[in-house]
């Protein structure tokens, strides 16, 4: 994102603070929804949030720091209130706080020994909260949308790029690094790679690295390209304020991500019966 942001935003120095606090912020919502619909691995999901939560709170506020502004040579606006601890006391605040009481909430439905009686119930209010952040985004920032349309279509290249290059580099760079390590083969010196019966029965499907996990690939190639466009925003108010060109830029973010995102669980679908994988069961091809 950084580089992207760079190559088009180079002269809209507030936009590509913006974007750039996008990019270093980690996905650890929409991915479970993106995973959910590819039919990825959900327990491989929540532990890559879980991870990404962890290192926001301790990583967001030097990232920030060094991405938007060492990096480039630029001076930290500190009269502006941009400092690391105004940076790490608002990521503590918008994530760390909420992290904190999931932990605890759930520790104490474990002991009371309620937690799946109670999740049944709790569990749709995660979607419903996150439909209701986006719709308070847009609903807040539209009108400077509207007014900045024209810097807006620039900001959405970067995303763009970033989106789609990250998730279909993630995917095949994955998927040829799944290839046994040491190559096995039978006694007419054929390579095997697991999927044989599956290669005889559906001879038209793509057999490139068929040994890889479709389940484990699509979670992590969706948990590189989503973003936590809610701490990005929530953070640049915080810092820059509601009506500054970061916090407008970082508006951006879902307004790009949900259909792109939404549109690669159709590609990982369709990758799914196109290809051989060792962990999905023989399926007609569409």
């Amino acid at each position: 994102m950084l580089a992207f942001a760079w190559l088009v935003l180079f002269n809209y120095d507030e936009y590509r603070t913006g974007i750039i606090m996008i990019g270093i912020a980690r996905c650890i919502a929409m991915v479970l929804l993106w995973n959910e619909i590819a039919l990825g691995d959900n327990t491989l999901c929540a532990v890559l949030v879980l991870i990404n939560s962890l290192l926001q709170v301790v990583l967001y506020a030097p990232y920030q720091l060094f991405f938007c502004y060492i990096i480039s040579g630029d001076p930290i606006p500190i009269d502006s209130g941009v400092s690391y601890s105004i940076v790490a006391k608002s990521v503590a605040f918008f994530l760390g706080v909420p992290l904190g009481f999931g932990i605890i909430i759930r520790f104490v439905l474990r002991y009371f020994k309620v937690y799946d009686k109670l999740m049944p119930f709790i569990s749709p209010w995660a979607l419903i909260g996150l439909l209701y952040t986006i719709i308070v985004i847009f609903i807040d920032k539209g009108k400077e949308f509207i007014d900045e349309v024209g810097t807006a279509f620039l900001c959405f290249i970067p995303l763009t790029l970033y989106f789609i290059i990250c998730w279909f580099v993630t995917f095949f760079g994955l998927k040829w690094m799944s290839k046994p390590l040491k190559a096995q083969y039978d006694e007419r010196k054929r390579l095997l790679c697991g999927c044989e019966e599956k290669i005889e029965k559906h001879p038209t499907k793509w057999k490139s690295a068929c040994s890889a996990n479709y389940s484990q690939i699509v979670t992590q190639s969706f948990t590189a390209a989503s973003n936590n466009f809610e701490l990005s925003l929530a953070i640049a108010i915080s810092i820059y304020g509601s009506g500054s060109k970061q916090a407008i830029a970082a508006t951006f973010g879902p307004l790009l991500e949900v259909p792109i995102l939404l549109l690669l669980t159709f590609v990982a679908r369709y990758f799914r019966t196109k290809f051989i994988w060792v962990d999905v069961e023989d399926e007609e091809e569409p």
